[in-house]
């Protein structure tokens, strides 16, 4: 049975947004991977902007472009005293940036201390030092936890809830189509966070009544951030897209270059993680299913092929295999053959490199199975991602339903270039959402209710209530919390 207490929200470790950082800290694995992960961050967003305008001011390309047989030295090509001739447009965007990053750096310190905080806290309060933080389960210390302070509303129940409040409000906006994103990119998702999520909860991670109660006041102060940072986003864009493409193609370049066939794997979209995630699910239990999904989904992907193209692909890969192998043996045979002899302006170890990587994926696309089972597989795929409906088992091997099954698991590939792509559309899509506040805030208004433990909350996440709400979401969502906690489900019942 849930104890009636109420948990006494003046002492500073019971609340929310402590518990939150507790559980942040301990998915990071403690303070030491967290002040590692900032810096680096920074480090990261620096180095993308500098090298970004080393490329534009310092590198001679038409120069490169030209060179002879003769032996040329990089260090000719590159002229560093270029770097600051910026225009003054360029100066002012990078003060900005520069701004933006010492905000972010005096914002990582407060950061850092309060994670120091924390650091104490399991330490010393908790007694559970950080080198048995990284083996340790988030039950077993939801457990400690209720032991120190002897109160029973200190359990996974409540406190999942109050670390996954927002999340859950989200879940509900995209399960209940209030909000439609079409694709979601990582920069749509923070705008609309900023815009209305952030703008509703208070900093304690609570929805702040206040702001509920006085709706058109409310709405009213939602649309004007949604004008503000949707102007900032259109005048910025160029900027924004520049960054965002090329910090994608220093992140995933050489992995494609080296691996080609990960080209051709799947992963699950932005907008996909979010259907299928259930209300008051954790992070990291999250993380675990569909981590679990993956196998079955990659041969569910594997169900469609095309023997036409698997005819071509065939043919591709053993002609290239031919030429690949024949130049391989004359390189053993004369290892200067490599580098001295060409294929017209290029030399045959650019002309391997070329076919190697091109046998690999063009191998990885044929299809090798002779029976195909799709509805066996897609009922695999449910048993660990309770989203799929039935409706989708039993036509798994129809085009219609392979058609809304990838877009929520698509190519990797695939999802970066519409990451790059859609972001161009964000500044219009945060105006759609302008015109949708009223429905945006009533609907969380309505969906906002106080659980006598938890405090206001979405009420699809009240799972003693799954009884008297028929809510397939909320029935699945019950489910997997009682599978994944199973020891605290045997000892509470709901009433």
């Amino acid at each position: 049975m849930f104890s009636r207490k109420f948990i006494n929200e003046n002492e500073f470790y019971l609340k929310s947004d402590f518990i939150n950082k507790m559980y942040f800290y301990y998915i990071n694995r403690g303070y030491i991977s967290i002040m590692i992960n900032e810096i680096l961050n920074v480090f990261i967003s620096v180095f993308t902007v500098g090298f970004i305008i080393f490329l534009y001011n310092c590198v001679d390309y038409s120069g490169i472009f030209d060179i002879d047989d003769d032996n040329e030295n990089l260090s000719e090509f590159i002229h560093i005293n270029k770097f600051f001739h910026l225009h003054w447009i360029l100066w002012t965007l990078l003060v900005v940036y520069f701004v933006y990053i010492f905000c972010k750096i005096i914002g990582i310190g407060d950061q850092l201390t309060m994670y120091k905080k924390i650091n104490n806290y399991y330490k010393n309060v908790l007694c559970i030092p950080e080198w048995r933080l990284k083996t340790m389960r988030w039950e077993e210390i939801v457990s400690i936890l209720h032991r120190q302070y002897n109160n029973d509303n200190l359990n996974v129940y409540n406190i999942a809830n109050r670390i996954t409040n927002q999340d859950n409000y989200m879940i509900a906006l995209i399960d209940k189509e209030i909000v439609d994103f079409g694709v979601l990119t990582n920069l749509m998702e923070w705008n609309f966070t900023y815009c209305f999520i952030h703008k509703i909860f208070s900093d304690e991670s609570k929805i702040n009544m206040k702001e509920l109660n006085n709706v058109n006041k409310c709405i009213k102060e939602i649309q004007k951030r949604i004008l503000v940072i949707s102007l900032i986003n259109f005048i910025f864009m160029p900027f924004i897209l520049i960054f965002i493409v090329f910090t994608n193609f220093f992140e995933y370049g050489a992995t494609f270059y080296n691996s080609p066939s990960k080209i051709t794997s799947y992963n699950w979209t932005r907008l996909g993680k979010w259907k299928i995630r259930n209300y008051n699910e954790l992070y990291h239990n999250f993380h675990q299913r569909i981590t679990r999904a993956d196998e079955p989904c990659k041969e569910y992907s594997k169900q469609f092929p095309n023997k036409i193209v698997d005819s071509l692909l065939g043919f591709l890969v053993f002609t290239f295999s031919s030429f690949f192998i024949v130049l391989l043996i004359l390189s053993f045979i004369n290892d200067k053959i490599l580098t001295n002899l060409f294929i017209g302006d290029k030399s045959i170890l650019w002309v391997l490199t070329i076919m190697g990587s091109l046998v690999t994926f063009f191998h990885n696309l044929i299809s090798h199975k002779v029976v195909y089972y799709p509805i066996e597989k897609m009922k695999n795929i449910q048993e660990i991602i309770d989203y799929i409906p039935e409706e989708w088992v039993e036509n798994a091997h129809k085009y219609d339903i392979k058609k809304k099954f990838f877009g929520l698991y698509e190519y990797k590939i695939q999802s970066i270039i519409k990451n790059i792509v859609y972001t161009i559309i964000v500044p219009f899509q945060l105006m759609v959402m302008y015109y949708k506040t009223d429905k945006i805030v009533n609907f969380i208004k309505k969906i906002t209710k106080r659980h006598m433990i938890m405090g206001y909350t979405c009420k699809y996440s009240i799972f003693e209530e799954s009884n008297s709400i028929s809510d397939r979401k909320m029935l699945l969502s019950f489910d997997n919390f009682k599978e994944v906690h199973d020891e605290w489900c045997r000892s509470n019942t709901f009433d």
